[in-house]
């Protein structure tokens, strides 16, 4: 695997000096999203990508299959509340965008 790209390094470590993946989610199933999900995929050792959510269920079961998320959401609040996750990403349309950042915050992802 190439090197971590510079803007990953402010990522925590763990005390053996191997990477903690991060516990991700995605929001947004769309073309924009599965590049996303297919970049977060790429690096297993800082992503774990583990639930991706959009408005459409069979879009993001059909996602979520193809590249091997174990959970799918119609709701992002539900997402976040049942997955607890570090890292939220979003790849939607730019004004829903203050809502999921609000509510990544509500549900204390970092």
């Amino acid at each position: 695997m190439a090197e971590a790209p510079p803007c990953l390094s402010v990522y925590p470590i763990a005390g053996d000096g191997a990477t903690s993946a991060l516990r991700t989610v995605l929001v947004g199933c769309g073309p924009r999203g599965e590049r996303h999900a297919e970049g977060l995929r790429a690096w297993p050792d800082r992503f774990d990508l583990v639930a991706v959510c959009d408005l459409d269920p069979a879009r993001a079961a059909a996602l979520a299959a193809r590249l091997g998320v174990p959970r799918t959401y119609p709701d992002a609040d539900r997402m976040l509340g049942a997955e607890r996750p570090d890292l939220l990403c979003f790849a939607t349309l730019p004004q829903v965008r203050l809502g999921l950042v609000e509510l990544g915050v509500k549900h204390g992802v970092r």
